[in-house]
């Protein structure tokens, strides 16, 4: 767990001398922080797991499948996407809404086909 903690204060450390955007950076120490504590649960689980305790190592498990199940959906839903040549749009539901509410504003009666299809052909 040592390693751990060390290698993370490392990449905070080197962080503000790496040549990237500020996004960038952000992308990296969120990575980073999601690594360690992966890594931590890791080595709990083997803990659990060592002390025949595998009851809490399963619970543990499925606590952890949910949440990064809605940290990404959230993260998905939340966060824009680019699109080709660097164009943000929207996906599913909320992208048909938001193309129909340009066609609409700019008074045309359909409006162009999403960049994405709503169902797979």
């Amino acid at each position: 767990m040592l390693a751990t903690l060390l290698g993370l204060i490392v990449v905070v450390a080197l962080l503000p001398f790496a040549g990237a955007s500020s996004a960038v950076r952000v992308v990296i120490l969120l990575v980073s922080v999601s690594k360690c504590v992966e890594c931590m649960s890791d080595v709990t689980a083997g803990l659990l797991q060592r002390e025949e305790q595998l009851k809490r190592v399963a619970i543990s498990l499925m606590m952890r499948g949910v949440a990064s199940v809605l940290v990404f959906s959230l993260t998905f839903c939340v966060l824009p996407q680019s699109g080709p040549r660097g164009r943000r749009h929207e996906r599913g539901l909320a992208g048909r809404a938001a193309l129909l509410r340009r066609a609409e504003r700019q008074g045309i009666d359909r409006p162009p086909r999403p960049i994405l299809p709503l169902r797979p052909p």
